[in-house]
């Protein structure tokens, strides 16, 4: 009994042991100054430190020290960058170039009448490194730190004060293109510091750059650069060193300037328009202004491409490789009346599109299925309307919305892409199918009855419409006249059927048979958002919420980023209904107390689907659900309660978190500011802000900080488990029965989320309440948790196989 006992208390010594032992970093350091700077070496396996005059680098995994590195006569204000494997640090006279991985000194040079306190910023192509002090620039031999050349040239400071760029690194022309205080524009080579071309008179249209607009664009290759400039459009050959164009145009500085394509840019001036070939270098001008301009795409047809313009009244073809316009309509011809709206695809020689136009004597906007020959311009066919409605907006209605248009993300970012309602084409057995559906007053385009939701189909070839139904669908009266809104769903295609859902009924065609199945009539009362077909089944999910989000940088030292949540639009009712494939009948219908897919990450009908269990998995902010998607279903499998679990439920709007990186530097010079943005975190911000609901960037007294604000609470699902995260505890739960696998108590505080929760190298991560804690994702079981300060910086290492924080002069390194 004795000996049992005895090693029972072995055993539970050394579980506590081990615990215990996880519970501390992996190994801390403390410096004798404030940890300035950072970099990982050989792919994370080192960490080089610099703090004010001492340099150090250290094993990333034990924290060994491999050298400590004291700069004797060290100027603050001078340079301290790693680049590549060397480390560039300024004396009071002099640069030392030391290897970073050994800590030995290089080479050390003075260069003549140079204060190294002026020093601004340095870069570096192939084995050139360019140190700029003030307004001159020393270029000197990475290897051995001999000069090479000094260029002397001031920035404008302008484009700096707007927001926008004076100056490009071109690596791969091996130049340095500045625009000057002298508002000119120098191109230099980096190699020899040679001023190799001068433009004069590169003022750059103010008008774009107050409205944050875009105002130059560079080729892929780097060779060119096209200016948006004060009354004129230039091009500069960079290769050739040379100004190939500049033509006279104006700007509209309320609106876009520069539109990327893929052979290059459109620039679109006020009374004429460009097309710029960065294949070829050629630049066509086009005789039609913004005010005239409504849409463009470049296609292929054959082996070669083709520019197509929708004008006002007008459309117009250029041939992409030699910048010929091939043909241009006439303006007193009928079939261009409008607009071209979509370019559907190019059949043999003939470009397919959607055109519209808007004519109270033709019942309002309308919308046809086009087809024109590619070379000659010539119109092969013009349907009758597939698509109309009384109340479409009017172009000045369009440009008035473009702002709002471009914050929902619509594509043509020129502001003709809303007609006032949306509609779809797909391809079906060779021919197209028309589809609309909106919740936007629809009519019939024959005789001009209410009702306008419906199916045509169409030879691509002929034009002639083999099919065409309309009915309502949708309540219009819903809606006010005009309206901007999110997309309507738009008809969902499975195999030979067609389903049309509208908030009001459904109707379902069969397309090879070419004739409607069914109607089912006022049963959904909801909003569609989504739909899925499966077992002959009709699964539809409705309703949605989104949320607005605004951050405001902080206003004292001593604030953090604030953030502001208010409603972007709410259509209620939420949940799910299902209906018959074949017959249209309803076989259930189950309403939800709040949007099933806001705390649902990627939530769809398909990826919330389990298809071996027939389960939909979402969640709320009280329970998690499994959802029978059965044709006797709508019942619930299970339902957990997230507070009787110890989970904790999920405020929506306390789903958010601000995260935050030190995404640059400021530095302070006699006669310049340096604002130096860059690196490994500036990359995960830019990286975080794609994904987040909103990000700013503000600056410190000596950083420059990136914010960005997205969901932290949520509830996921990966095709076996249930993952949650609410405001008392993270958990695993088996998708199959509702089994709750494990619980991770944590006290959550959107306020006090210092490191965002992520899943690094098979852990969950997270820094809540100033406590980081890694937890494994299969047991639950915290391998450890230590406490953090308010606001360290946290470094992932790139193998993703450790974290570490970084407060003033300590540094803590953990084990994922």
């Amino acid at each position: 009994m004795k000996m049992w006992f005895e090693k029972l208390f072995l055993i539970l010594f050394l579980l506590v042991s081990a615990v215990h032992a996880q519970q501390v970093p992996k190994w801390v350091l403390e410096l004798d100054d404030q940890i300035e700077g950072y970099n990982f070496l050989k792919d994370g396996n080192f960490l080089f430190l610099r703090s004010g005059e001492n340099a150090y680098l250290y094993d990333a995994v034990t924290g060994q020290k491999i050298y400590a590195l004291e700069i004797d006569d060290y100027e603050k204000e001078g340079v301290h960058q790693i680049a590549g494997n060397n480390y560039f640090v300024s004396t009071s006279e002099a640069v030392r170039c030391y290897d970073a991985l050994t800590g030995k000194l290089i080479w050390e040079k003075q260069y003549a009448d140079i204060d190294q306190k002026e020093f601004g910023r340095l870069f570096f192509i192939g084995d050139v490194t360019v140190l700029r002090y003030g307004s001159v620039h020393v270029g000197i031999d990475i290897k051995t730190g001999n000069e090479l050349w000094r260029q002397d040239f001031g920035y404008n400071q302008q484009l700096y004060n707007h927001g926008s760029w004076n100056y490009k690194v071109l690596p791969k022309q091996n130049r340095y293109l500045v625009m000057l205080y002298t508002e000119a524009l120098g191109l230099f080579d980096i190699k020899s510091g040679d001023r190799v071309f001068l433009g004069e008179n590169y003022v750059v249209n103010s008008d774009l750059t107050e409205n944050g607009r875009e105002w130059g664009y560079i080729s892929k290759d780097e060779r060119y650069i096209v200016c948006c400039l004060d009354e004129e459009v230039a091009v500069v050959d960079i290769v050739s060193n040379k100004e190939i164009y500049r033509i006279k145009t104006d700007y509209d500085g309320e609106r876009e300037a520069i539109y990327p394509v893929d052979k290059g840019c459109v620039v679109i001036g006020e009374d004429n328009t460009f097309f710029f070939n960065e294949e070829t270098g050629k630049l066509t001008e086009i005789k039609v202004g913004i005010d005239d301009f409504r849409t463009f795409k470049i296609m292929s047809a054959g082996n070669k491409e083709y520019f197509f313009a929708g004008l006002v009244d007008g459309m117009m073809a250029i041939d992409v490789a030699d910048g010929k316009v091939l043909w241009q309509s006439q303006k007193e011809d009928k079939y261009f009346d409008g607009y071209a709206h979509r370019y559907i695809k190019i059949d043999g020689n003939d470009l397919i599109v959607t055109y519209t136009n808007t004519s109270m004597s033709e019942g309002g906007v309308n919308v046809y299925l086009m087809s024109i020959n590619v070379l000659t311009g010539k119109v092969n066919y013009k349907t009758p309307p597939l698509g109309n409605s009384p109340y479409g907006q009017a172009d000045w209605a369009r440009n008035i919305f473009t702002p709002l248009m471009k914050f929902m993300k619509v594509e043509n970012t020129l502001g003709y892409e809303d007609i006032g309602f949306n509609y779809a084409i797909e391809e079906f057995e060779g021919n197209l199918v028309f589809g609309t559906l909106s919740i936007n007053s629809l009519q019939n385009p024959e005789t001009r009855e209410s009702g306008g939701d419906g199916i045509a189909i169409i030879n691509p070839k002929t034009g002639e419409i083999l099919f065409k139904d309309y009915l309502r669908l949708s309540d219009y009266s819903i809606m006010s006249i005009g309206a901007v809104r999110y997309a309507d769903m738009m008809p969902h295609i499975s195999g030979n059927i067609a389903y049309l859902v509208g908030n009001e009924n459904i109707a379902a065609y069969d397309l090879k048979a070419r004739k409607r199945l069914w109607v089912n009539k006022e049963t959904i009362k909801a909003i569609p958002r989504e739909a899925m077909v499966v077992d002959n089944v009709l699964y539809i999910k409705f309703g949605e919420r989104k949320f607005k989000i605004d951050m405001a940088a902080p206003v004292a030292f001593f604030d953090v980023v604030s953030m502001k949540i208010e409603d972007k639009w709410d259509e209620d009712p939420y949940g799910f209904a299902a209906y018959d494939a074949a017959t249209g009948n309803l076989l259930w219908r189950i309403e939800t107390e709040v949007d099933p897919a806001f705390l649902t990450p990627n939530f769809s009908l398909k990826n919330n689907y389990n298809a071996a269990t027939k389960q939909l998995y979402f969640g709320d902010e009280e329970n998690v659900y499994a959802l029978q998607l059965k044709r006797d279903g709508g019942k619930f499998d299970y339902v957990i309660n997230l507070d009787k679990n110890k989970i904790g439920e999920i405020p929506l709007k306390k789903t958010y978190a601000i995260d935050e990186w030190a995404i640059g530097s400021i530095g302070y010079g006699a006669e310049y500011t340096y604002y130096r943005k860059g690196g490994v975190e500036y990359d995960k911000f830019l990286s975080a802000s794609e994904q987040a609901d909103a990000a700013i960037e503000y600056n410190g007294i000596f950083t420059i900080w990136g914010a960005a604000a997205k969901k932290c609470l949520r509830v996921a699902y990966d095709d076996k488990n249930i993952f949650i995260m609410g405001t008392k505890g993270v958990a695993m739960i088996n998708s199959a029965d509702g089994k709750i696998l494990w619980v991770h108590p944590w006290e959550y505080d959107q306020d006090n989320v210092q490191f965002m929760p992520s899943i690094l190298g098979g852990k969950f991560v997270y820094c809540v309440e100033r406590n980081l804690t890694s937890v494994d994702m299969k047991t639950g079981v915290a391998n450890w948790s230590a406490d953090e300060t308010k606001r360290p910086i946290f470094l992932v290492s790139p193998n993703n196989k450790y974290i570490f924080t970084v407060d003033k002069e300590v540094i803590k390194a953990y084990e994922l």
